[in-house]
């Protein structure tokens, strides 16, 4: 999902959802939600576990490579919306990203695990790699439902009523320079009444290994505190330590 800066999915010419960062929002739902059977079913997708690097090697044949990515885990609106759509026309729009160093990972040899990679003529080199996308299907269900179902299915759309498209959709929003101080306060757009925030995920980590690789670190984080509508959550402070394990 690094390969696109944006999706967005469309019913009949109108937004319905959409995306940005799309490999940074991917990758923090992904951790935060995905089981180890999840990663297993994901890594046509490019997922692997942490110690596992012989999955990156398995997605690559040389120098061509087929990956396979569910909706349900790109977009809230697969995730959570379990209807039918009737005579409609759907459309999936995916703008590319202009920088594909993200979707590129550097190996060490197999013969060698010693050698450093992160070096400054592979990293170069990395920012000079580019993928170049051939070929892009959507699978999408399709049914024929019997006489009788589409009877009752001409009768709602007779109707002319509207039909809710009910599911929960994803926001990010990026703070690209936080001051280096040891409290900060953070302000975030706020939310109507029908768009309450469900859900708060918060990642950390450097600038460059955020946009790059989706690599986050704890940046020696000891207490993070919501404040919403003058309700404090936690209540209780974290205290972590991260040093200590």
């Amino acid at each position: 999902m690094h390969l696109f800066d944006e999706i967005r999915y469309e019913v009949n010419g109108k937004e319905i959802d959409k995306v940005k960062n799309v490999g940074i929002v991917t990758t923090i739902k992904g951790l935060c939600s995905f089981t180890p059977n999840d990663i297993t079913r994901m890594q046509p997708a490019g997922w692997k576990h942490i110690k596992d690097n012989q999955t990156s090697r398995d997605l690559m044949d040389k120098s061509e490579f087929v990956a396979q990515y569910p909706m349900s885990a790109c977009l809230g609106f697969f995730e959570r919306y379990r209807r039918v759509l009737i005579n409609c026309t759907q459309s999936l729009v995916l703008i590319r990203s202009s920088r594909d160093t993200g979707a590129v990972e550097l190996l060490q040899p197999e013969e060698s695990k010693k050698t450093e990679v992160n070096t400054a003529a592979n990293v170069e080199l990395l920012k000079q790699t580019s993928v170049k996308i051939t070929k892009i299907k959507w699978i999408v269900k399709y049914f024929e439902p019997n006489v009788k179902t589409e009877l009752g299915l001409m009768r709602i759309l007779d109707s002319k009523k509207w039909l809710p498209l009910e599911f929960q959709q994803w926001d990010i929003a990026v703070y690209p320079l936080v001051p280096q101080t040891t409290h900060h306060t953070w302000s975030v757009r706020t939310f109507s009444n029908v768009e309450k925030p469900r859900y708060l995920l918060i990642a950390l980590g450097k600038e460059h290994s955020i946009l790059s690789k989706s690599h986050f670190q704890n940046c020696t984080l000891r207490n993070v505190k919501t404040y919403l509508n003058s309700d404090e959550y936690p209540y209780e402070n974290y205290n972590a330590d991260f040093d200590a394990g």
